[in-house]
């Protein structure tokens, strides 16, 4: 995804996605989104530009939105699902706490609950 196919889509209305951009000194550098599945359970989607991995960021905006869907959502379940040899993505959310649940051809699927 591009720069600006990301500036896009946060700017359309769509209401049915908690989408957040990730701004850093006023640059867009990311996004993180929550899909209402079935609330309280979400799924979760975020996408980094490359310039912008590896400072901790991604890891600011998990804890941020994990914090903000268990305390202003009253969310319970949070799903996210990852490209297989996304390491660095699969990381990312085990240290956050999320768990493999299953595993398909493409990507593999991580589980965080609240209990």
């Amino acid at each position: 995804m591009s720069y600006e196919e990301l500036e896009a889509e946060l700017a359309i209305g769509d209401h049915s996605n908690l989408r957040f951009g990730l701004l850093l000194k006023g640059e867009l550098i990311g996004r993180i989104d929550l899909v209402p599945v079935d609330p309280p359970k979400y799924g979760l989607g975020y996408w980094l530009a490359e310039k912008a991995t590896g400072k901790g960021y991604a890891t600011a905006a998990l804890q941020a939105l994990i914090g903000f869907a268990r305390s202003d959502l009253n969310a319970t379940d949070i799903y996210a699902g990852v490209t297989r040899g996304n390491l660095r993505s699969e990381a990312l959310l085990e240290r956050a706490g999320f768990l493999p649940v299953a595993d398909f051809d493409s990507y593999r699927r991580f589980h965080l609950s609240s209990a």
